[in-house]
């Protein structure tokens, strides 16, 4: 619980300050499924399994009544893009880490979230594309699943933040891939890549000082 309280406090000031502008944990790999697709088809995969190609392009935050509900629209989702990889995963809630009961039949929210590939590394999808996903993320609103979306600029403009005992390494971008898993995310407004350095180094601190952290610029076109 003192991570939690530590953690609470840090995401908390950053809140107040408006520099936080949204963010989830993610449960461990027991509680994600990832769809491979090729040709046409999607195999799933329902974990735990370890990481394999983790580099995201874009993330999808959907509430849903089941899991079979997000399975069935990333299937929609990853056929628009043709060959690549999706991985669901469970957002953490309060009562999964121990802050309140579980309610009664609360909805599950997912994360949607898209690998990247050699297309969106150099700068995205076809128009063709680009207006598949608008439409279908347009009937997710509708429908009350899709509760927001964010695209990632290429990774070539990103920095990888590799934390050792709290000692740290900056690797610059592009990078081919990632193979540890996402645990989280957040979305900062932050004057410079140098501040979200520095916030990075105060997060790291608080979870022992040794895990990866890739600082990813939002893609504002999108």
């Amino acid at each position: 619980m003192e991570i939690v309280t530590k953690m609470g406090a840090f995401i908390g000031g950053h809140a107040q300050a408006g520099r936080l502008v949204d963010g989830a944990g993610l449960g461990a790999s027991k509680t994600r499924t990832r769809l491979i697709f090729r040709g046409g088809r999607a195999t799933v995969k329902h974990g735990p399994y370890r990481g394999e190609h983790e580099l995201p392009a874009a993330t999808l935050l959907l509430k849903v009544r089941t899991l079979d509900e997000a399975i069935g629209w990333a299937e929609r989702y990853g056929k628009i893009l043709g060959d690549g990889e999706i991985e669901l995963g469970k957002v953490n809630e309060p009562w999964d880490i121990g802050l309140m009961p579980m309610p009664d039949n609360p909805p599950l929210q997912i994360l949607l979230i898209e690998k990247a590939d050699a297309t969106t590394e150099v700068g995205g999808r076809t128009s063709k594309q680009k207006a598949d996903l608008t439409r279908l993320k347009t009937e997710m609103t509708k429908a009350g699943v899709l509760v927001r979306s964010l695209q990632l600029s290429p990774s070539s403009k990103a920095k990888r933040l590799v934390f050792t005992n709290n000692d740290l390494r900056v690797v610059d971008g592009p990078f081919a891939e990632s193979k540890e898993l996402i645990g989280g995310f957040a979305v900062m407004d932050l004057p410079g890549m140098d501040d979200a350095i520095a916030l990075c180094r105060g997060y790291a601190e608080i979870l022992g000082g040794t895990l990866e952290i890739d600082v990813r610029h939002v893609d504002q076109t999108e």
